[in-house]
């Protein structure tokens, strides 16, 4: 059944929307961030370099990297760890004819599926429920919505080539980003050598904690990929297309305003839809920001009984953080979800006002 073709509902409760978004965007920052990971079967630490690989640099490898995530078609199994979760999904990605399609499939637990094709991300949860994003929302590094246009630059990392090694069969590069701020985190990328595909990827904070990291067990690059495979597993004849909520206008509370974030860390650039400028947001929409590699999302929202409670939630390293205002005798929920430290997501949230200007 086309999605067009299913009844459409607007979920009321935040809870639900955050239950959504989390499943939703932990597989996003997988299936658009860090698609190709892999099991370790060699030392990947081994620091001699090719001379081929010598004459590139980092940069450039990010750049390979950037292109190959979007045009390089691949299935595979990968298992990813955040803080003390663990999970194993299967992916499947294709470039065809200038269009990406791709198929994400939880493993573990509940049935779950990510159906995205181009910007069109459809999330398919447990007992054929259906949540179809209006814009894809970013997260992880090099996600597919800004990696073409965007990347994370020298005033804000320190990037450099430190080795070769052999990641589950295919030949890797070893590239570490390292912040130069404190409102980002550090990584490790091993880079596919030959294609730029990511293979391995490896989050840490300023103390060298590491917050997230995955890797394949299994990794094919293809050309093979059909429309069958990519076809969801998981929808029966009926199901609910559902949408995350934004504000609704009422007498007594006015959902048409702009926001102005006063604070943004350097670097960091709004990418998806509806923004009229930098730091300028709308209160009906979810608004992302990234500086190429890192990513957050900011909400404003009613408050409501299925809210976030105020205050900072911390899994790995995505960072919840709500911070209730007021303004005019209305009351205004600010959250911000990313990867980025939480000095970040509070200064970000907190330095949201109304742009009356």
């Amino acid at each position: 059944m086309p999605l067009r073709q299913v009844k459409h509902q607007i979920l009321p409760r935040k809870r639900f929307q955050l239950r959504c978004l989390q499943v939703c965007v932990c597989l996003l920052l997988l299936t658009q961030g860090f698609k190709a990971i892999a099991e370790i079967v060699e030392d990947p630490e081994n620091n001699a370099l090719s001379s081929s690989a010598q004459k590139v640099s980092g940069e450039a490898w990010l750049e390979r990297m950037a292109v190959a995530m979007q045009t390089q078609s691949y299935r595979g199994v990968f298992v990813y760890s955040r803080g003390d979760t663990f999970s194993s999904m299967k992916v499947i990605h294709r470039y065809k004819d200038g269009e990406d399609r791709e198929k994400l499939v939880q493993l573990d637990g509940e049935m779950g599926e990510i159906l995205r094709t181009g910007d069109e991300v459809v999330c398919v949860l447990p007992g054929n429920r259906v949540v179809s994003l209006e814009q894809s929302i970013p997260s992880g590094p090099f996600a597919g919505a800004f990696a073409r246009t965007l990347m994370p630059k020298k005033d804000h990392y320190f990037i450099a080539v430190e080795g070769e090694g052999r990641i589950a069969g295919h030949q890797a590069i070893k590239v570490a980003v390292t912040a130069k701020d404190v409102y980002r985190y550090n990584y490790v990328l091993w880079l596919e050598k030959y294609s730029g595909l990511l293979l391995k990827s490896v989050l840490t904070n300023a103390d060298g904690d590491v917050l997230e990291q995955f890797h394949y067990t299994f990794l094919e690059l293809a050309d093979n990929i059909s429309d069958e495979e990519l076809a969801p597993n998981n929808m029966g004849d009926v199901y609910s297309h559902e949408s995350l909520p934004s504000i609704q206008a009422s007498s007594d509370w006015p959902a048409k305003m702009e926001w102005r974030i006063d604070w943004l860390p350097d670097g960091f650039m709004p990418v998806n839809k509806g923004l009229s400028g930098q730091g300028v947001v709308s209160s009906s929409n979810v608004q992302v920001f990234t500086d190429g590699l890192a990513s957050f999302s900011v909400f404003i929202e009613k408050p409501g009984k299925g809210n976030m409670p105020e205050g900072v939630s911390v899994i790995g390293a995505t960072v919840a953080y709500a911070h209730r205002l007021t303004w005019k005798n209305h009351n205004y929920m600010v959250t911000v979800v990313g990867e980025v430290p939480i000095a970040a997501a509070m200064r970000i949230a907190e330095r949201v006002v109304p742009d009356t200007y």
